[in-house]
């Protein structure tokens, strides 16, 4: 017979795995998939909270402590990555620049990566709201887990932590203050 607790991690596990197929199939723009995808685990998750803190306490930023302390407990987090590359459209200019050559030579970043990302995390959170899984879009968890090269091919990244309790540990959170 298994434990609540178990019952628990192996619910959290399916949908952060289902959740990840829906970021997947999540619309391309042009239908180039440049987005990685990771499920951190339980040991992972301890790393990437060590490092938001060491980031909140190097640029004295209160909020990324509280969310280190706040992902602690979790046993799944879904990191979501985007690679950057150009799409090749002609005289697109969306980025900022008149062609994906100028992007390139100006270090830009390609518009259609960001929204492709922006789109595969909102189709992961709304399966995950469907299964009743707790979630919330962190980059402070994404900006540790690419300092920790877990995403070595990501440019930007985004963490969705996972959460199955009688209330969200996501939401009227307090800043902590150094």
């Amino acid at each position: 017979m298994l434990t609540e607790e178990q019952l628990i991690e192996r619910a959290l596990e399916q949908a952060g795995i289902a959740m990840m197929a829906r970021a997947k199939t999540a619309p391309k723009a042009r239908g180039v998939d440049n987005l990685v995808y990771r499920l951190a685990e339980k040991n992972e998750i301890e790393s990437i909270a060590q490092e938001i803190e060491n980031l909140g306490i190097e640029k004295d930023v209160p909020f990324f402590i509280r969310d280190s302390r706040n992902i602690q407990p979790l046993q799944y987090i879904i990191l979501i990555g985007t690679k950057d590359l150009s799409r090749g459209v002609p005289q697109c200019g969306f980025c900022g620049y008149e062609n994906c050559g100028h992007k390139l030579k100006n270090i830009g970043r390609c518009a259609y990566d960001l929204i492709d990302l922006g789109l595969a995390v909102g189709s992961a959170l709304s399966l995950g709201q469907q299964l009743g899984v707790d979630s919330r879009v962190m980059y402070t968890i994404g900006k540790a887990a690419m300092r920790l090269g877990f995403l070595p091919e990501a440019e930007v990244a985004l963490g969705i932590p996972l959460s199955m309790t009688e209330k969200s540990p996501f939401f009227d959170r307090l800043t902590t203050s150094l």
